[in-house]
């Protein structure tokens, strides 16, 4: 703003007359409002979806996911941009992340995602399962924790809750798009990437398809636990997340910001606040040093190693 007091001192103090103060008003206009235009900041547009564990919109753990601890570290890492979140369903979260200017603190990159520019793995996540009321553990088949989803569904009794738009690897994708007419098997779309687990306390559903943490969320709260997790064999492999970004000037700006963000320190102890979630899974431990802060890359890992 110092040339624009320059200008100002150049343009009024010559002034003579009406007409020519005038001038120097609108001189004065023009050069203030460049000057404003200077100091405008550009926009990243933090596209995010409550998930456990990382991110909650509602009380009692709002704010608390680790998911928005890593998104503060990265505005922080990033001043001059101003940040805009934007939280989004699954089906919306497709459709926003081939936008301009845009980037995810926390997401896993299925086939059609991995042209994105991304960070090294931020996590990784056990395999989806499938969640039933305890007091109905004896409506399903299991075998030492572990279920065939769909020989269950194929009978036809049990209604099973899915979450449209959602990645569940190719054999149970393929299946819920053969099935999906079948009354048993509803759709949803929620503002969340995850289904609530409260359909099944109503009976609206009998079986839920989420992540083991879903469970943990009741416990950590000193909630009885009256739910009960089932592996299924359609997904048995751990996934990776990352961060990413557009590939634009303030996508790529982020990105070195984050790589600068993501030391082996620092995912290291976001390893070690993760573990709580999982049961304190020495398992879950192994792989997240291996694959999140060695980068190793493993065969029971699902995801795309840089």
């Amino acid at each position: 703003m110092g040339d624009v007091h320059g200008l100002f001192l150049q343009v009024l103090l010559p002034a003579r007359g009406k007409q020519s103060r005038l001038c120097a008003i609108a001189a004065l206009l023009l050069a203030f409002s460049a000057g404003a235009d200077e100091l405008e900041k550009a926009t990243i547009r933090w596209v995010v979806f409550d998930q456990a564990p990382y991110w909650f919109s509602e009380p009692p753990l709002e704010g608390q996911g680790l998911g928005r601890k890593l998104l503060n570290l990265y505005t922080k890492a990033l001043p001059q941009y101003d940040h805009r979140i934007v939280r989004v369903n699954v089906a919306r979260y497709l459709r926003e992340i081939n936008s301009a200017n845009t980037c995810i603190a926390y997401a896993w990159l299925s086939d059609k995602e991995k042209h994105l520019n991304q960070t090294r793995p931020i996590t990784i996540e056990p395999p989806m399962g499938v969640f039933v009321l305890r007091k109905k553990e004896d409506l399903v088949e299991s075998n030492n924790g572990w279920m065939d989803l769909t020989k269950t569904l194929d009978a036809g009794e049990l209604r099973f809750g899915f979450i449209d738009k959602f990645d569940y690897g190719s054999q149970l994708n393929v299946y819920i798009e053969e099935n999906s007419n079948k009354s048993n098997i509803v759709r949803f779309s929620p503002l969340a990437g995850e289904i609530s687990l409260k359909l099944l306390d109503s009976n609206r559903l009998d079986l839920i398809i989420g992540m083991p943490v879903q469970v943990m969320r009741e416990t950590l709260l000193d909630k009885e636990n009256i739910y009960t997790f089932y592996n299924i064999y359609e997904i048995d492999n751990y996934i990776s997340l990352y961060s990413h970004c557009s590939d634009d000037e303030a996508g790529n700006t982020a990105l070195q910001a984050m790589d600068k963000v993501l030391s082996d320190e620092l995912l290291a102890e976001f390893g070690r606040q993760y573990l709580k979630w999982y049961d304190n899974s020495p398992l879950f431990m192994e792989i997240y040093n291996d694959v999140v802060v060695k980068r190793k890359k493993r065969s029971d890992i699902y995801g795309y190693f840089k």
